[in-house]
């Protein structure tokens, strides 16, 4: 293995602020983490991070194929561009993710120059930082780890009791997005020792609990011979597991035993200085300690000293800390100093009353921790201070140890290790009453359903047909569609989030589809799969078109001319004439494949038959002609060959009713329309070239209508004539119902309701023989516009988007009337907005953090049209209006003094004339 140069990340604290904070429910996936990779020795905050692939990666978006090197991801203008070299590849706004081809070290992902396994989120941070987010399984995240928190050649013991505690830290907080710095555990990625490795492999999912609950497995880097409680340290309650004790295995290993450091007495020198006349010497004067002055005035200004204060600390004149203490006691210490002050807001020096400058005395005292933070930490190693010395010149400061003392020294385990302790004895040595305990992950195995098409197949080729997958378990899946043409498997869409996939096949034939599905973290080419045979037909294809009468014929002659095709699922018929060198239609696209012609005049002929599928867009698939000739007629007979109604009997009285005639033969026919009421018969039209009459019965009845007709040059009363039965019934009563009436439109859900609410429409209506209903809508006054044509279904499902006044129109009539409508009833009703409800207030920062600190409080709502915030904070003593109503829902907050905060941020909508549509509530604690 290569050699490593470790940078052991010594732990000033696991947490700067350890989470004392309960552990998470057991309903959180503990199998995999989310890690921000953010630690400046690796990714660091950059506006562009190089990235490399060593295998590869599928973009979940777009499923695009990542391989290879030379790619960067940059932050531009807010969203997120992917470049290969310096070609720009694809923009994928504020966040993109992708995940390995194979979960595992075959395909990994180089960022920023540090190897990493596992899937991948990316976001524009701060608006202006590309921040990766690295999510994997928890045994992985943990050989990442503990070769960075320790050494990854280190003695095995010693690797399996870090290992231990990473992992139990990382279970104590599933469900979290960890940070790859000290600030939670130091991260590397894939990174990996045989050692750390092999602690992590023989001691997979164990982790320290105590009373059932996950231990806050805190570690550092050594205590100079001294293990402190959480208490000493940070003054939390004490926790069983941290105690103080001597640890002389730390002590063993020499590894700052003892430090200390120095600050002088005297911090300005006064000598020269016109204490009457400050501003010639003010901003010259600068503090023996620099950084350390620096920060100690960060502290007191704005606490004890007045915000508005410049001071210069001229002299300290004490420093102590507790050096004698029990378990339960709080490191304290305090530092005494003498200064000068200026006002910043009137450029004031303080003065006494003979005009020269006040000298002011303070006493800043805290934990010793939050003082090791002031004197930086590199400096003051831990919270242990041993003793303090002074001389004519300086307070001189000596400890031991390096980091915050609680739990386990990682030195210590080390020199444990190597003398052949075990791991779990080394962790009861440095957490005692804690139990180790393997855990299991809750990691639901992926379980294919049923593969489906959105229409049944066979299908017409051409036909858009949408494929889903239905699976359940695993963590995160997706999927991989495959279709099978003939003997060969093609891809259609590589593993994807995207459960579902859209198909035009273009030929017909027997299909087979297979979808394999995996969890992204799954080391398998898939987990599972599914399948699904699917038909499609063939291709319309016009075989032949034929008439039932050979060509010529008479003018005159009835001719069934008939098209042959074959495949598709729904044909359409559509029959051209050409004639003289015009081309008309004889017959619109129809299912029917024959068309009834009888020319009356001679000529030469040409058929086109156009043939579709009915789903096809094309104005035809296929065609096929015939030539035909027709022949000048002799004088031919007239014969009746049809009479039709454009009503079927029975009708209502007062119908109008059209009677049509069709006869062959003769020149010049002549029409006459009779009627016989069953008492008398009654000519209705008399003879005219007119072969269709209009008939509205006003009586109840059972009707015989005769048509005659005959040539204009005919002797006779009739050359030929049809006759049929027709059935009227009364308008009011008898056998076909009653007048239609509605009694009432109603809604299933009373108005106003939200936008986006499913409402059903229904109409009650009596009378008729079979009710036809058409529904009708119209928003503002506006045209109405139809949604649901007429159909025997009285109700109407109504889903309106947009809030408006709308007016609801039911038509009503019976299946037999001709008119648009019998009868119609028009109801109102109002769509609001939707409700104001505020989902989450959220600071951008957990909590807590230090005074001073910058927060980002932002609020997201849902409902209304034009949303307004206003945001009100709770110090403990009173309500303050931090930023009164606007349409901006971050705050920028910026606290000056410690305590628990209570924000409540008020929303509602422009229009709202309460004090508040809703609020939401977040708790957030500041620290000196």
């Amino acid at each position: 293995m290569k050699k490593f140069v470790v940078f052991f990340f010594v732990l000033m604290g696991l947490l700067i602020s350890p989470n004392f904070a309960p552990n998470v429910s057991a309903e959180v996936h503990n199998e995999v983490v989310n890690v921000k990779l953010q630690n400046q020795d690796y990714v660091g905050n950059k506006t562009s991070i190089s990235l490399g692939v060593t295998g590869k990666y599928i973009v979940d978006s777009d499923r695009r194929i990542i391989s290879g090197t030379g790619y960067a991801i940059k932050a531009e203008s807010g969203v997120l561009n992917l470049y290969k070299g310096t070609t720009l590849v694809k923009s994928y706004g504020s966040t993109f993710s992708m995940h390995p081809e194979k979960y595992g070290t075959e395909h990994y992902a180089t960022i920023e120059n540090t190897k990493y396994t596992g899937v991948f989120t990316f976001v524009v941070e701060n608006g202006k930082y590309v921040r990766p987010i690295n999510t994997l399984l928890m045994e992985d995240y943990v050989k990442g780890v503990t070769p960075r928190e320790m050494h990854g050649t280190w003695n095995v013991n010693t690797l399996k009791a870090g290992t231990l505690a990473a992992r139990t830290y990382a279970m104590r907080n599933a469900g979290k997005v960890l940070v790859d710095t000290q600030a939670n555990q130091v991260y590397g990625g894939y990174t990996w020792y045989d050692n750390s490795n092999r602690a992590v492999n023989e001691t997979t999912g164990e982790v320290l609990k105590y009373n059932g609950r996950f231990a806050e497995t805190l570690y550092y880097s050594s205590n100079g011979g001294m293990m402190l409680s959480n208490t000493n340290t940070y003054g939390t309650p004490l926790y069983a597991y941290f105690t103080k004790k001597q640890d002389p295995y730390d002590v063993q290993s020499g590894k700052n035993t003892n430090w200390s450091y120095s600050i002088k007495k005297q911090q300005i020198s006064m000598l020269g200085r016109d204490l009457s006349k400050p501003e010639f010497w003010w901003n010259s004067a600068a503090e023996a300690d620099a950084t350390f002055i620096k920060n100690l005035k960060a502290a007191l200004i704005g606490t004890q000293i007045a915000s508005n204060s410049d001071i210069r600390i001229i002299n300290v004149t004490g420093i102590n800390f507790k050096t004698s203490f029990t378990a339960e006691d709080l490191l304290t210490g305090y530092i005494d100093i003498e200064y000068y002050r200026k006002k910043t807001d009137t450029n004031q020096f303080i003065k006494d009353s003979t005009g020269k400058l006040l000298k002011h005395s303070i006493r800043y005292e805290d934990r010793s921790n939050d003082i090791r933070s002031l004197v930086g930490t590199y400096t003051m190693k831990s919270p242990y201070v041993k003793s303090v010395t002074a001389d004519a010149d300086k307070f001189t400061v000596n400890g031991g140890g390096f980091g915050h003392g609680i739990g386990m020294s990682q030195w210590g385990a080390y020199v444990m290790g190597n003398e052949g302790i075990s791991y779990q004895d080394i962790l009861s040595y440095y957490y005692p009453n804690t139990t180790i305990v393997k855990e299991s992950y809750n990691y639901p195995a992926v379980s294919m359903g049923a593969v489906s098409a959105n229409i049944s197949s066979p299908q017409a080729a051409n036909t858009a047909i949408t494929l889903s997958a239905d699976a359940t378990g695993g963590y995160d899946k997706v999927y991989r569609f495959y279709v099978q043409e003939g003997t060969v498997w093609k891809m259609l869409q590589d593993y994807s989030t995207k459960n579902t996939y859209t198909w035009v096949p273009k030929e017909g034939g027997n299909y087979k589809f297979s979808v394999h599905v995996k969890d992204k973290y799954s080391a398998k080419n898939y987990d599972t799969y599914g399948a699904l045979s699917y038909s499609i037909l063939s291709n319309v294809d016009m075989k032949s078109v034929t008439p039932d009468k050979p060509s010529p014929q008479l003018a005159g002659t009835p001719i069934k001319v008939t098209a042959n095709a074959d495949g598709g699922k729904e044909k359409l018929y559509k029959f051209n004439l050409l004639k003289d060198g015009v081309w008309t239609v004889a017959q619109e696209y129809s299912p029917s494949n024959t068309f009834n012609w009888t020319p009356s005049v001679s000529g030469d002929y040409k058929f086109s038959v156009h043939v579709k599928d009915a789903g096809s867009s094309k104005s035809y698939d296929d065609y096929g002609t015939l030539d035909y000739k027709i022949s000048a007629k002799a004088a031919q007979p007239v014969v009746m060959q049809s009479v039709s109604t454009d009503k079927v009997s029975p009708q209502l009285a007062n119908t109008l009713i059209n009677i049509s005639a069709n006869a062959t033969g003769g020149d010049t026919k002549l029409y006459k329309f009779n009627i016989y009421d069953g008492k008398t018969w009654k000519v209705s039209q008399d003879y005219s070239t007119k072969n269709t009459h209009a008939w509205k019965p006003t009586a109840a009845g059972t009707y015989k209508v005769s048509v005659h007709v005959k040539d204009q040059s005919s002797s006779k009363s009739y050359d030929s004539y049809k006759a049929f039965d027709y059935k009227i019934t009364a308008s009011t009563s008898g056998q076909f119902g009653t007048p239609i009436t509605i009694d009432s439109v109603v809604t299933d859900k009373v108005s106003p309701q939200a936008a986006n609410t499913s409402i059903k429409v229904t109409a009650n209506a009596k009378g008729g023989t079979t009710k036809l209903y058409k529904f009708w809508v119209s928003k503002d006054g506006g045209a109405f516009v139809r949604m649901q044509d007429y159909t025997s279904n009285n109700t109407y499902n109504w889903k309106p988007a947009v809030a408006g006044n709308y007016k609801i129109n039911v038509h009503v009539k019976d299946q037999t009337s001709s008119k648009s409508y019998d009868v119609y009833k028009v109801i109102d009703y109002k769509v609001t907005q939707g409700q104001v409800v505020v989902q989450s207030v959220k600071a951008d920062i957990a909590s807590p953090q230090r005074i001073h600190t910058a927060i980002h409080v932002t609020a997201n709502a849902t409902g209304g049209e034009s949303l307004l915030y206003k945001f009100n904070v709770y110090d403990g003593k009173e309500w303050s209006v931090l930023k009164e109503y606007s349409t901006e829902k971050t705050l920028r907050w910026l606290p000056a003094k410690s305590g628990s905060y209570k924000f409540s941020v008020h929303v509602k909508d422009a229009k709202s004339s309460k004090a508040y549509d809703h609020y939401g509530v977040m708790v957030y604690n500041i620290t000196n």
